[in-house]
């Protein structure tokens, strides 16, 4: 298994990470696993704020049979969780060959007691490619709140 995270910003109280860029490149072989994120920003007790000046991208391959997770940026806050993004937000999982899985995924951002904010003032990209008898799933963004509001501001193509 391969597995690259340019970084991880955990917080009891609070998290914030203020970025000029986030890549990650993960690379894995025949029936190998490449995992990939770009940055966890995480806040167990109150808020988790991303700031990202430049852009943010993740991206992972493996070989035949193998399995391909990208992930660009991930936010997650007990009360709220606010990202926003100055450039493009990508993530690319391919996998080579049939029987295999890809999963890429742009941006979540998730919040249990507050908001949920995104605001992207660039594009927002997600591919994920396999070959003969594989399984592909492409998400540019989510954002979600279970107990109040979730909001995405996006000037950029989805």
């Amino acid at each position: 298994m391969r597995r690259a995270q340019a970084a991880d910003v955990n917080g009891q109280k609070y998290a914030t990470a203020l970025t000029n860029g986030i890549d990650a490149y993960a690379f894995s072989g025949y029936q190998g696993s490449s995992t990939a994120i770009g940055i966890t920003v995480d806040a167990a007790k109150y808020d988790a704020v991303l700031h990202d000046y430049y852009g943010m991208s993740a991206t992972a391959i493996s070989g035949y049979g193998g399995d391909s997770l990208a992930q660009a940026a991930a936010v997650t806050g007990y009360k709220y969780a606010i990202a926003t993004s100055e450039g493009d937000i990508s993530a690319g999982a391919y996998t080579y060959g049939g029987f295999a899985t890809a999963t890429a995924v742009g941006i979540t951002v998730d919040a249990y007691l507050g908001g949920a904010y995104l605001g992207a003032r660039g594009d927002i990209y997600a591919t994920a490619v396999t070959g003969y008898q594989g399984s592909s799933v492409a998400l540019g963004a989510s954002v979600h709140s279970d107990k109040y509001y979730a909001t995405a501001i996006i000037d950029g193509v989805v």
